[in-house]
């Protein structure tokens, strides 16, 4: 009988030790190299309840939790770059926190030695590296696009004290993009490329769920609108020429365009032609695409460029690629608001704008593994006691061809909108902006401009980029919206307008290649 006793105090043991892991880091392991983000491993079953993990990076504490399980482990995934954790040996700690009568006590610690690599195994030649994009015929690459738009208003009294400007976001809108790369080209300089840029439905579906300009609710849009369009590009980026084909389908439009083109207008970032190495700085431009709905089919070339500033920001890892981090910028006008002397109290005034672009160039790929970009613009307008019905930018309007993503349907001959005060009411009632880089006739540059009409029907596009003008004048709104300042206002009898705000516009996306 004591045998018997003995053997089930002894399972009992075993049993205990069983259910009761040893608290330990089982990865990464002590002594290895990492980079980017570590997943940090513990046994789930060592945290008793009422447990927590304490987190040290080089014995600095950087936050206290339960992570995510995932299997037999807890898991914390360390991001060494956002961190900012420096390359070269480091000591990665978990310290066991358990509650007692309303104390927290240590119970159990655990560290492994690592060797952080973010940078100093990408080597450099000491001349620099020639960044190149790599065209190999028939490869394939999606890239998932998220793009953001923010607008706010002050006044212009608060702009100038550096108040700052509060903004509405709008919810993001995504969406696959396909660069294709169909034929290439050796030329002089190196190689040219055929590429084939076209949006593709969500995975698994034969649409793309998307959010059009103006809108505040997502729609299915089939993929048999989605347009190709093709660009040759130098193998800096640089566009050659570009091409929309007309479509031939078997349906008795032969000859004819699709009912409604939708196509995406987002070129590759440009290059820097010279080798270049970590802090170097060059004239840069940055392409913004153009189109003429009224003539897309007619065009040859889809891109225009601004001057920008390029310096290359450092070589990394990203996704296991060494890359290339470039960052570019563009700005006109003082950084602050509030250091605008006088801003004229002329609507339409743009006191600033930027663009901060920065792409992760992979260098052995010789492709685009992740851009980001903003842009930002402030301008004086009016801002009404009361909404009117005095034109504002033209009414958007198109054919049997308006697009989704572009300028919205309406009337053939377009027609004077509600004005710009209206809409300042609420950034976010139906008021949409689109890239429209331009000088106008007095020297004022813009970034945006209100969502504008267009007398004809014509092709769409998806993102930044800008339509023609309408066929009307744009300080008359009545038919379609010119270029010229921002939100031009007709001369349609409306509500008075009885101070001068300013609004901020800022349009982000974020695109990451498709592992």
């Amino acid at each position: 009988m004591k045998r018997v006793i003995v053997l089930a105090l002894a399972a009992l043991v075993a049993s205990s030790a069983f259910g009761q892991a040893n608290f330990t880091i089982r990865r990464p392991l002590d002594g290895s190299t990492v980079r980017e983000t570590v997943k940090v491993r513990i046994p789930k079953n060592s945290i008793p309840p009422g447990g927590y993990i304490g987190f040290y990076v080089n014995g600095q504490f950087l936050e206290a939790a339960l992570p995510e399980i995932d299997g037999d482990d807890y898991v914390y995934p360390l991001n060494t770059q956002a961190r900012e954790i420096a390359d070269g040996n480091a000591k990665i700690e978990c310290v066991l926190f358990v509650d007692s009568n309303g104390k927290q006590q240590i119970v159990n610690r655990s560290s492994v030695n690592v060797t952080v690599d973010n940078h100093t195994s990408i080597k450099v030649p000491e001349g620099g590296v020639k960044l190149r994009y790599k065209f190999k015929p028939g490869i394939e690459r999606v890239y998932n696009f998220t793009f953001k738009q923010e607008v706010g208003t002050i006044s212009q009294a608060q702009a100038q004290i550096g108040s700052r400007i509060p903004t509405i976001a709008t919810d993001d809108t995504k969406v696959r993009i396909l660069y294709a790369t169909d034929n290439s080209y050796k030329v002089a300089s190196g190689y040219d490329g055929l590429m084939r840029i076209q949006i593709l439905p969500d995975k698994g579906k034969d649409y793309a769920t998307l959010v059009p300009p103006g809108d505040t609710e997502p729609k299915r849009v089939p993929q048999d609108q989605f347009t190709p369009l093709f660009m040759r590009i130098s193998d800096v980026g640089r566009e050659v020429f570009g091409s929309v084909p007309i479509y031939f389908g078997m349906d008795g439009r032969n000859g004819a365009p699709p009912a409604v083109d939708i196509f995406p207008l987002l070129p590759l970032p440009v290059l820097p032609s010279k080798a270049v190495q970590k802090g170097d700085a060059w004239n840069s431009p940055y392409l913004i695409g153009r189109v003429d709905p009224s003539a897309f089919l007619k065009q040859d070339h889809f891109t225009q460029p601004l001057s920008a500033r390029g310096e290359l920001a450092e070589f990394v890892w990203f996704k296991g690629m060494p890359c290339a981090v470039i960052r570019t910028v563009m700005e006109l006008g003082p950084a602050l608001l509030k250091d605008v002397k006088d801003l004229n109290q002329v609507k339409g005034e743009v006191a600033n704008v930027k663009l901060v672009g920065k792409t992760w160039f992979a260098i052995d790929r010789g492709v685009v593994a992740r851009t980001e970009v903003e842009l930002t613009q402030d301008t004086l307008v009016d801002q009404a006691a009361a909404g009117g019905t005095g034109g504002g930018s033209g009414a958007p309007a198109g054919g049997s061809s308006g697009n989704v993503m572009g300028p919205q349907k309406g009337s053939n001959a377009g027609g004077g909108s509600a004005g710009v005060a209206d809409r300042l009411n609420d950034p976010t009632s139906g008021g949409f902006y689109r890239i429209d880089p331009h000088f106008d006739d007095d020297g004022n540059f813009t970034f945006f401009q209100l969502g504008r009409g267009r007398g004809r029907g014509g092709g769409g596009m998806m993102g930044p980029g800008a339509g023609a003008p309408g066929d009307g004048d744009s300080e008359q709104g009545t038919r379609g919206g010119g270029q010229g300042r921002f939100g031009q206002r007709g001369n349609n009898t409306g509500g008075s307008a009885n101070r001068k705000m300013v609004m901020r516009i800022r349009i982000s996306y974020v695109s990451e290649l498709e592992m």
